[in-house]
């Protein structure tokens, strides 16, 4: 009998995007323990790049479905009063495939790294504009894979966020990365639209 078989990856490169007016808009966090996404005390955003290597897969691996699982690493931004919030899985476009996580943490980005403003410090910008974007909307972001509601009352230490991508843009993706295709992987945003401080932080790649 013929049945489905599972994989279980952990994330190739990630990446925190910050834009605030301190200078972190040129800031590589690479290797920083946590992604963050939200807004922070300024109402800047924080946005987190992700990326799996499926290329092992191969070619041949029919794919109907997978789950991103994010665990939280940090609570105390999350404020009541600001209300709860929206958070999105976005496919970022293969014209943004060229990032890499970089090797800093919390430092201005060195030559080639990614930051706020620039895909590849200090040459190429993201096509997008700066921070890419948080809606499918946004030129950069190929589509929108689902969305989370984030009660802001109840999260906890430790709490787990899925995402299900099954979409066929989602699937289109992934089947392409397992076969070795062009892979810009993902970006995580909120709606934004809450005040000041309302962020996440989900442990990263080099979370203990």
């Amino acid at each position: 009998k013929a049945g489905a078989a599972e994989a279980l990856f952990g994330a190739a490169d990630d990446n925190l995007l910050l834009n605030d007016t301190v200078g972190w808009s040129r800031h590589n966090w690479g290797v920083f323990p946590q992604l963050a996404v939200g807004l922070n005390a300024a109402n800047q955003p924080y946005r987190s790049l992700l990326r799996f290597d499926l290329s092992g897969l191969g070619a041949e691996t029919s794919i109907t479905s997978a789950t991103l699982t994010l665990v939280t690493d940090r609570v105390a931004k999350l404020i009541q009063t600001n209300g709860n919030f929206e958070l999105r899985l976005l496919l970022l476009d293969n014209a943004n495939k060229d990032w890499v996580q970089g090797t800093n943490r919390e430092d201005t980005a060195t030559a080639g790294e990614p930051c706020w403003r620039y895909r590849q410090f200090e040459n190429t910008t993201w096509t997008g504009g700066p921070g890419i974007g948080n809606n499918a909307a946004s030129a950069g972001v190929a589509a929108l894979l689902g969305t989370v509601q984030v009660d802001v009352t109840n999260t906890v230490l430790g709490q787990v966020f899925t995402f299900t991508i099954d979409s066929p843009e989602g699937i289109n993706a992934l089947t392409n990365w397992a076969a070795g295709g062009d892979n810009a992987g993902f970006l995580l945003a909120t709606d934004e639209g809450s005040g000041g401080q309302n962020a996440i932080y989900f442990g990263s790649k080099e979370n203990t």
